[in-house]
């Protein structure tokens, strides 16, 4: 599921484990950055093809430590997750980069 920052604070975000942040359009082949929040361990009962029900992703403009850090404090405040606010104020924005190869 795709959201804006300010559709964050009133979604029902009950069923997300983990949060992908990207500024602009993810690059349909080539090379990605983005970070990721883990919210809640993803279970390995969930299959590798229903990882997208189970993730959050939010485009922006710009990727800055103070954008994380108001995501970070959206998903505190969202009353919708289950994972307590320790949890989440605990977890750690990771860098990630994904490559697509054409095929």
């Amino acid at each position: 599921m795709k959201l804006s920052i300010n559709q964050i604070k009133n979604a029902n975000l009950a069923w997300i484990h983990q949060v992908f942040v990207v500024a602009g359009d993810a690059n349909p082949v080539g090379t990605t950055e983005y970070y990721k929040l883990q919210i809640r361990e993803v279970s390995s009962a969930i299959k590798e093809s229903r990882i997208e029900d189970i993730t959050l992703k939010i485009q922006v403009d710009v990727i800055n430590e103070d954008v994380l850090d108001s995501i970070k404090q959206l998903l505190v405040n969202n009353t919708t997750i289950s994972e307590p606010v320790e949890v989440i104020s605990a977890a750690v924005w990771l860098p990630v980069k994904m490559t697509i190869t054409p095929r």
